[in-house]
């Protein structure tokens, strides 16, 4: 049963069209009198025709009601009239209704043409959807498709075809097929007439609107019918096709000429080892003919030996691919060639072994080589083994009379002398004691070479052995006016057990050397754990200058015996070039590495580890330490975020934690810290309280007022501020800070805070303020860290000038002679000679702890570096 809505404005006819409905028992029906009322129950339930009385009364009259109901709801429309003028008629036209009914009518008519129109729209449906179809099947086939009529004008034309030619069907309909496209053979030297293009397929170019010639394969169908006579040609790209085609014979040809130009040997086989092909390197190598070896077994080459035949099929058998296997192959004369196989798997789509590629390269010549290098490394070692013997024997017989020269000298300096005669035979003594020097590096190095050499277990003291060498290297340091210091951190342990001589020998020529080759600045002796493990430890010793550097390409040859960077520094600065040689073996032996690092101008660094034992005593403090190192370290590879306006802070805490393997970023401000948040995922924030452009208060809310997608409302945030007192931190608690580090900042303190976080604990411990001597304590440790700061030594003077203002103010005496001992070192290195005394003065009296004449000595040393910078900038 179909639904019929009635449009009708007289109510009586309405009321008489539904009756005859129901009375035909064909249809229910619905009546609206306007076309407001007609859209209305539209909506309610859409009908399946719509009676519309063309001369509907209201502002929307049945024509413009039928455009609407054509237009947003696509239901089919049949006119009511009993009248109606041309120009009604004309509009009522264009909105293509299903057909007419004239009043007034019957029963039968209605129902007659209810059911032609009802019939119509099916059949317009059934097209509308074949339309739909063809033309959604023509867009996807990938055929570009184009039909012209008798006249070979373009009548129809698909989008592929469209984008082929570079022209819409809008713009191509009715014109030529050829004013539109052109056709040329493939090498597009000749054009195709239309004529030319047969009902068959063929692969040809063609010239499309923009100038563009595009390879297609193209089929011509001719269609003939009672109306009409056309042509459709079918046009498909194959430029993608041809690509691949040239390319697999690009690739071909390549194969088949890297194959033919190889110098080695290339055997192709089947999966049972016959031969296939031969590359010309193989038939030279063997003297082999291509029709010989083609068809015959790889063991053709073998020449009968069972046993070689065995192991190469043992090799194939063990399928050992791509592994180099020396092996002798015979030629077709009978003689031995050595080679070297390689073997591969040829596959099929399946994974299944279908052949073999044997490579065999020829190393007759790389034998002969080998046989030479061997007999001249044999004899080179025992030319070594002489040398060495005769440097031992040697430096063992000039000992005796030298002892000798050198007693007897010292004896009659003890007696009356003149004093020509007391100079000339303390130059005798000088020279004798270098010379005795030297035979002991000489006697050193052949131990060394020929591995004589032994070292100590005893039990000594590392800081003392350090100390030692320091002390007899001050004089010499103090003559060229330079810093001389050991830095060695609290836990070393006190007492280990190795070779002290030895170790000390090793410091010495390290310090000797930096001294020797600086001549304004420092030289500093530091000393760290690296690793301990059950009863041993690793230290990590380094000493560094600011003398005149090596150059990159020479610091590899500074360790080879005799040699200096160049000649000139020889002559200069003397030396017989073994002292680093022997450094390095007894670094050695001690089961470390010794390198360098430098810059030319710049200093250099030369560190070394080296192994020691730890006494029964040691073992249990050191695991102590041990443990809270291993916690230390367990804090790494996290992403830190630092918000601190400090330089000094901020160079402090990053150096801090990226020795621990933390990746650290540093920013000036709380902007910058948000910005960054935005951008990169931190697993902690430590934000300096007081910063400018945005503090850590206002940074903190913000933060903790974040969208949740950045999942920044939980990451934790650590205060840093000056101030340490129970309402600071309840302030900073409260701004959604998870806890704080009161200044000045104990690196300890700082690890373990950031480690409790790493593991998740639900509460940060209060850290108390310190006592002076801890804060004391506290600053030379951050002092330590920042003294290897690399930034612009003007900087640097100008932040220790701010930091020793600080201190005596404080009235911090440790920290103050800690700091005028760097800022001395920097005094020298820039050259400023005329405060050089004053801040050595200042070290004094912080020593003494006469802090008045420290601010007195203060203000002079402020007043010439003001006065050098002011004089550099002119």
């Amino acid at each position: 049963m179909h639904h019929i809505l009635i449009v009708e404005d007289e109510k009586i006819v309405a009321t008489d069209i539904k009756y005859m409905l129901k009375k035909i028992d064909m249809t229910s029906a619905d009546i609206a009198q306007t076309a407001t009322d007609a859209f209305a129950k539209i909506q309610e339930k859409k009908p399946d025709i719509i009676l519309m009385d063309i001369n509907l009364s209201g502002e929307i009259d049945g024509v413009q009601a039928a455009e609407i109901i054509l237009k947003d709801y696509k239901i089919p429309v049949m006119y009511l009239t009993a009248y109606a003028d041309e120009k009604t008629v004309e509009r009522a036209k264009h909105t293509e209704p299903i057909g007419y009914l004239l009043k007034p009518f019957n029963e039968i008519e209605l129902k007659t043409n209810i059911e032609i129109a009802l019939y119509k729209q099916k059949i317009n449906e059934k097209l509308r959807r074949q339309e739909l179809w063809l033309s959604s099947t023509l867009t996807r086939i990938g055929l570009g498709i184009i039909k012209t009529d008798a006249g070979m004008s373009i009548s129809l034309m698909n989008n592929v075809a469209e984008t082929m030619i570079g022209m819409t069907l809008e713009k191509a309909e009715g014109k030529k097929l050829s004013e539109v496209v052109s056709f040329f053979d493939l090498k597009k030297e000749k054009a195709l007439p239309l004529t030319e293009l047969k009902s068959s397929q063929r692969t040809v170019s063609i010239k499309n609107n923009d100038g563009q010639y595009l390879p297609i394969s193209l089929t011509v169908q001719k269609e003939e019918n009672d109306e009409e006579i056309s042509t459709v040609y079918f046009l498909q790209d194959i430029s993608e096709k041809l690509g691949a085609e040239k390319k697999i014979r690009s690739t071909e040809q390549l194969l088949e000429q890297t194959f033919q130009s190889l110098q080695d040997t290339l055997f192709i086989t089947k999966d049972d080892f016959s031969i296939i092909n031969c590359n010309p390197a193989g038939i030279r190598l063997f003297g082999y003919s291509e029709n010989e070896l083609v068809g015959r077994s790889i063991f053709l080459l073998c020449n009968d030996d069972r046993e070689k035949i065995e192991q190469l099929q043992q090799i194939c058998r063990q399928e050992l691919f791509y592994s180099r296997h020396e092996f002798e192959l015979y030629n077709r004369n009978g003689e031995l060639i050595s080679t070297e196989i390689t073997l591969a798997p040829l596959r099929d789509e399946n994974e299944a072994t279908t052949g073999w590629v044997f490579t065999l390269i020829d190393i007759r010549e790389r034998k002969i080589y080998e046989r030479r290098l061997k007999e001249a490394k044999e004899t080179a070692e025992s030319a070594s083994r002489a040398k060495s013997e005769f440097l031992t024997n040697m430096s063992h017989e000039l000992r005796t009379p030298l002892n000798s020269i050198i007693g007897m000298t010292e004896l009659t300096l003890e007696t009356s002398l003149s004093r020509d005669q007391k100079e000339y035979l303390e130059i005798v003594h000088q020279s004798s004691l270098s010379f005795l020097v030297l035979l002991n590096s000489i006697l050193d190095f052949s131990k060394i070479e020929t591995g004589k050499i032994e070292l100590e277990d005893t039990l000594f003291d590392v800081k003392k052995v350090c100390q030692d060498a320091i002390d007899v290297m001050k004089v010499q340091a103090f003559k060229k006016g330079l810093g001389l210091r050991l830095q060695a951190a609290s836990d070393v342990p006190a007492t280990v057990i190795g070779d002290p001589h030895r170790l000390n020998q090793i410091i010495l020529n390290l310090i000797g050397n930096a001294v020797k080759f600086t001549e304004t600045g420092y030289v500093r002796l530091t000393v760290h754990i690296d690793s301990v493990i059950d009863h041993k430890v690793t230290l990590l010793f380094s000493v560094e200058d600011t003398g005149i550097g090596i150059p990159e390409d020479k610091q590899e040859t500074i360790f080879e015996s005799f040699k200096q960077v160049d000649g000139s520094t020889t002559r200069k600065y003397g030396g017989t070039g073994l002292g680093l040689t022997i450094s390095k073996k007894l670094v050695e032996l001690m089961h470390g590495i010794l390198w360098v690092e430098s810059r030319v101008h710049h200093g250099s660094k030369f560190s070394f580890t080296a192994l020691f034992g730890l006494t029964e005593e040691e073992v249990p403090e050191l695991k102590g330490k041990i443990h809270n190192h291993d916690q230390i370290d367990v804090s790494g590879n996290m992403k830190i975020l630092v918000a601190e306006d400090d330089l000094f802070t901020q160079k402090m805490i990053q150096r801090a934690l990226e020795k621990r393997g933390n990746t650290v970023f540093c920013v000036d401000n709380g902007k910058s810290a948000i910005s960054l948040l935005h951008k990169i995922k931190f697993d902690i924030l430590l934000l300096d309280i007081n910063m400018p452009v945005m503090d850590g208060y206002e940074t903190a809310k913000i933060i903790r007022e974040s969208d949740n997608s950045h999942s920044l409302s939980t990451l934790p945030i650590i205060a840093i501020t000056a101030h340490a007192q129970q309402t600071d931190r309840e302030k900073c608690l409260a701004a959604g800070m998870n806890g704080y580090l009161p200044k000045p900042i104990h690196i300890t303190d700082l690890v373990r805070t950031i480690e409790s976080f790493r593991r998740k604990d639900s509460t940060l411990a209060h850290i108390p303020v310190m006592d002076d001597k801890t804060r004391n304590e506290i600053q030379e440790e951050k002092y330590d860290l920042i003294a290897h700061d690399d930034e612009n030594i003007h900087v640097r003077i100008e932040k220790y000038i701010e930091e020793v203002h600080a201190a005596i103010k404080r009235e911090e005496h440790h920290v103050l002679e800690r700091l005028a001992e760097y800022l001395l070192n920097d005094v020298r290195e820039a050259g400023m000679h005329r405060i050089i005394d004053e801040t050595f003065k200042l070290k004094l009296a912080a020593r003494d702890a006469t802090m008045k004449r420290a601010k007195s000595l203060f203000l002079i040393i402020k007043k010439g570096i003001e006065n050098y910078f002011i004089q550099e900038k002119k």
